[in-house]
């Protein structure tokens, strides 16, 4: 009876949302029929949640006021010039933006739209990749709807940071590769390497996928000169742009301080295995428990899978092992620092989603007037974190333990070729960033390929095989994009009245931005000095006199002189920002 309902459901399902196959995922040039209806259904809900989020206000976010002034330069000088603030390349954001600023004119609501626009493309770029590696739409949606309601993503959408942009053109740079390797299609391969060029000029790490691509096809097509010229194009094109690029600035007088900070700290690291290995440790444990956090939506469609390799006892027991160590080694470090999620910083944060750039958030955070989400919330968020992490890794090594009697080391056959691809692609990415470290966005532009990645090691699975997993799926993302939509729509919240309480005692004549601390985004907007030193008892964003401030709750030594308050949705309450002045000595 059970079992019966049970085959009868999952034929249902796979009938209406998987592809044919005969085995291995078909080579496709065409977007599959029904594959339109995905799209558009996909726009529905992304241009729904929008409307919730109303992500309008003409005021920078985050670190985007360096990269928008870099665009307003632009249009007001025609010259591209970069702030020291600035450590990536940005020219493929800059032009993107200033692109949509032409209509009207400058604004950060039109640098706004840049990004959601290029927010879709890469919802869209992770379908189509999906369904090219795997013959199932269902998981194909899945993974761009986990794409697009991933908090990171989503909050990022709706500013001018770099994250975004970087993420859809590494993406499209991937997709257009994998297929060439498939296809050995020209056009293919000159839309990869057009895609990885503006990766690579929005920021340095865009040359992981032509790397990988370079590795993977002279792998699978050998290394005659034809081959090593065609596929090391495309990496020798960006690292000559980026090494161009630094000349250029160099000459110019323009190269940004902080432009070769992290490559010196990179190339440091790296030649020293005392550090190396240890950062890779600390940081490669905590890439797993946001990508696995961020990746269960997909892993959980897999579960049938997991629990049939239980037959194939030489595989399962090492990779079921992998997965419970990672488990036990991830809560020996979370207790012994006496930590939980979010532990990378940022974008998550423990009331929500961020960053709080106000003083008193920096200063004073142990009388921050902002309700945390709570212990319970983020113990929560760690156990699943765990629990996703764990399936990456135990997938890892069952995956290679597959593989490896099927891989030729002397040449690789095409069938693989798309998953070690976006593999590599994976691996290549994220090194850098786990011998860094760093903030949680920069996991980010991984989880596109992750998820195709996941896609092509498991094509030969066919659809989805159970109800119950699509239901676990289905509410994992739903509860992502519940957090995104909530989180963001907060975020915009209080900033949009900070920056309205800004802009109105401003334009009253009561004080300049030089006599206030209105926090981050605003010092660094008006008053960024590369030759700061910052000063005791000040914040060190650019504050020069500190007679005002803005906050989130009263602070000592300053008197409220203005109230203003904005509804919060997660959790629900009424939060105030606080216009101080600095109490005159009796």
């Amino acid at each position: 009876g059970t079992s019966g309902e049970t085959t009868h459901d999952a034929d249902h399902l796979n009938m209406a949302w998987t592809l044919p196959t005969s085995g291995n995922p078909p080579r496709r040039t065409q977007v599959p029929a029904g594959s339109k209806s995905d799209i558009v259904l996909l726009a529905v809900i992304w241009i729904a949640s929008l409307l919730v989020v109303n992500p309008v206000g003409n005021f920078p976010l985050n670190d985007d006021w360096s990269f928008t002034r870099a665009v307003k330069d632009l249009m007001e000088t025609g010259s591209f010039r970069l702030t020291g603030w600035t450590a990536m390349t940005l020219i493929t954001q800059t032009f993107w933006g200033a692109l949509f600023c032409l209509p009207a004119g400058f604004s950060f609501n039109a640098l706004r739209l840049s990004t959601l626009f290029l927010s879709f493309c890469g919802i869209v770029l992770t379908y189509l990749i999906l369904i090219r590696v795997h013959p199932s739409r269902l998981l194909a949606v899945m993974a761009a709807l986990t794409i697009g309601f991933n908090p990171i993503y989503y909050a990022l959408s709706t500013t001018f940071m770099t994250d975004v942009t970087f993420t859809a053109f590494l993406t499209a740079g991937a997709f257009f590769l994998c297929r060439n390797l498939q296809d050995g299609s020209d056009f293919d391969l000159g839309a990869g390497v057009a895609c990885a060029l503006a990766a690579t000029l929005c920021r340095q790490l865009g040359l992981a996928v032509p790397a990988a691509f370079a590795a993977c096809h002279l792998w699978t097509r050998g290394a005659d000169c034809r081959s090593v010229i065609r596929v090391l194009t495309p990496l020798a094109l960006c690292v000559d742009a980026l090494f161009a690029f630094y000349h250029w600035l160099e000459a110019a007088g323009g190269l940004p301080g902080l432009y070769l900070d992290k490559n010196h700290t990179l190339f440091s690291t790296l030649c020293s295995p005392a550090q190396l290995l240890p950062a890779l440790a600390k940081h490669l444990g905590s890439g797993a428990l946001y990508l696995g956090w961020f990746s269960l939506p997909v892993t959980f469609l897999f579960l049938p899978h997991v629990l049939a390799a239980r037959s194939h006892p030489r595989t399962f027991i090492p990779a079921a092992g992998a997965g419970l160590a990672f488990v036990a080694c991830s809560f020996g470090f979370l207790l012994f620092t006496r930590r939980i999620m979010p532990t990378g910083g940022n974008i998550l944060v423990d009331q929500g989603i961020g960053p709080l750039t106000l003083r008193d958030k920096y200063y004073s955070p142990q009388s921050l007037h902002l309700p945390s989400l709570g212990k319970g919330f983020w113990l929560g968020i760690t156990a699943v974190s765990m629990l996703g992490g764990a399936f990456l890794v135990a997938g890892a090594v069952s995956a290679a333990l597959r593989f490896w009697r099927s891989l030729s080391f002397a040449r690789l056959r095409p069938e693989p070729a798309a998953a070690v691809f976006l593999v590599l692609c994976t691996l290549v990415y994220l090194f850098p960033v786990m011998a860094l470290g760093g903030w949680d966005r920069y996991y980010l532009p991984a989880l596109p390929l992750l998820l195709a990645a996941i896609g092509a090691l498991t094509s030969q699975s066919g659809g989805v095989q159970s109800r119950a997993c699509l239901g676990l799926s289905v509410l994992a993302v739903s509860l992502l994009a519940l957090f995104a939509v909530c989180g963001t729509r907060d975020y915009f919240a209080w900033n949009r009245v900070r920056w309205a309480a800004l802009n109105e005692f401003v334009a009253s004549g009561k004080a300049t931005p030089m006599d206030m601390d209105g926090g981050f985004e605003f010092n660094g907007w008006y008053l960024y000095d590369p030759s700061y030193k910052q000063q005791s008892g000040k914040s060190m964003w650019w504050v020069y006199g500190d007679s005002f401030l803005m906050t989130f709750g009263e602070m000592p030594g300053w008197k409220p002189i203005r109230t203003y308050s904005f509804s919060h949705w997660l959790p629900p309450y009424t939060g105030r920002i606080y216009l101080l002045e600095r109490k005159v000595a009796d």
